[in-house]
């Protein structure tokens, strides 16, 4: 499963260029955008660029291998924080799309909101099913199916 999360990464950072750079008149020299000065954030902007982004944060949780919880979250929040540059910088020279350090730091929240989204979606889901593999995760190959037989048992925490 693994490499289904690797693939749809792919897939999702196509998709990601496509609808952030689109249409694709690149224009390079005296066209160069400034980045937009104006620190007003417009709450559907906001909302939109952090949806944008969730799909992200979770694809890198279940790619990223398992272990404490901040250090992945960190390098969530770092990957996103570069891909969000790279859209942004690509976007200067876009005539009709504006970048801005705004969109930057709310793509970057968005990624980190989907890395947190789906770690609570895998505890809801061990609460629901009793006790699941440390974290196999979606995207783990080597993942145990031994939660299937404890689905019908009550949960332990302890």
């Amino acid at each position: 499963m693994r490499r289904v999360c690797s693939i749809g990464l792919v897939f999702y950072l196509l998709y990601l260029g496509a609808v952030t750079l689109a249409p694709f008149d690149f224009q390079f020299g005296s066209q160069l955008h400034r980045w937009e000065r104006s620190i007003a954030l417009s709450p559907p902007n906001v909302a939109a660029n952090i949806l944008l982004f969730i799909p992200l944060g979770g694809l890198l949780y279940g790619l990223l291998p398992a272990g404490r919880k901040e250090p992945r979250l960190i390098g969530v929040l770092l990957f996103s924080g570069v891909v969000s540059l790279t859209v942004e910088s690509l976007q200067l020279f876009l005539p009709e799309r504006f970048s801005s350090f705004s969109d930057l730091l709310v793509n970057t929240i968005g990624g980190g909101v989907g890395f947190l989204l789906f770690k609570a979606m895998e505890a809801y889901a061990r609460f629901l099913h009793g006790r699941l593999p440390s974290r196999p995760g979606p995207c783990d190959p080597h993942g145990s199916t031994d939660w299937m037989v404890h689905a019908g048992k009550p949960a332990r925490f302890f």
